[in-house]
């Protein structure tokens, strides 16, 4: 090399920054960097990027935990769950149906789902039994401690209850919502803001339990969680 090369070669590049602060390395690969991009991304916002998780053979949509992380584009993964909807129970005389659910349409819906005796009653504050709890059509009206129920609250017990006879009548194709699942739902959302899923610790709120409890009766055309209904 000449005196002239020598001269016009770049010397040493000082970092400002320090070591520290040195550029990463071209041969740094694409999986570490995707790695540490990952790692800086709220978990929460991945909930609706996952596809509907099954659980033992139950269809995703047909457990709370499953329903909540299901993808918003993707409703065709929903399943029937095999519930029966309000209109079925409630369209049919107490003793008109065989199975386990033709008796529990009388069982008092304070009874089923764990609330003082009386708490919840019909328009002549009588027993409000799951055949009433279920029933529309000039049967509407439901009275907690003798002031009528939010229309919110009224599809809560009807949705509820028709969820609580289709899981004793075996309806249900899998073995979820489990009817403890049921009860749980039904009286959080009815004694507070939300239900918490055991499982995932996500938060429904009365419109998202009234979703998941609809969705899971009559087919797939309840499935439908696109208008805030989750609360994180």
């Amino acid at each position: 090399m000449t005196e002239h090369e020598r001269n016009q070669a770049p010397g040493p590049h000082h970092d400002a920054n320090g070591p520290d602060h040195a550029a990463p390395s071209r041969g740094m690969s694409r999986r570490r960097f995707g790695q540490a991009a990952l790692g800086s991304v709220p978990v929460l916002m991945t909930l609706y990027s996952n596809p509907l998780r099954a659980s033992s053979g139950t269809p995703g949509n047909c457990h709370p935990s499953g329903w909540v992380s299901g993808n918003t584009s993707q409703h065709g993964e929903a399943e029937d769950c095999g519930g029966e909807s309000p209109g079925h129970w409630g369209n049919h005389s107490p003793q008109g149906q065989g199975g386990g659910a033709g008796a529990a349409k009388s069982v008092d819906f304070n009874r089923a789902f764990g609330f003082a005796d009386s708490e919840f009653t019909n328009s002549e504050g009588e027993s409000l039994d799951l055949n009433y709890a279920t029933s529309g059509r000039g049967k509407d009206i439901v009275e907690r401690n003798f002031v009528e129920v939010t229309d919110k609250e009224r599809k809560v017990i009807r949705f509820g209850s028709a969820a609580y006879m289709s899981r004793i009548d075996n309806k249900y194709t899998s073995d979820r919502p489990t009817r403890e699942e049921i009860i749980d739902m039904v009286k959080a959302v009815l004694d507070g803001d939300y239900y918490q899923i055991p499982s995932t610790g996500d938060e429904l709120t009365i419109d998202g339990v009234i979703a998941f409890l609809k969705n899971t009766q009559s087919g797939k055309q309840g499935f439908n969680k696109d208008s805030g209904l989750v609360n994180f």
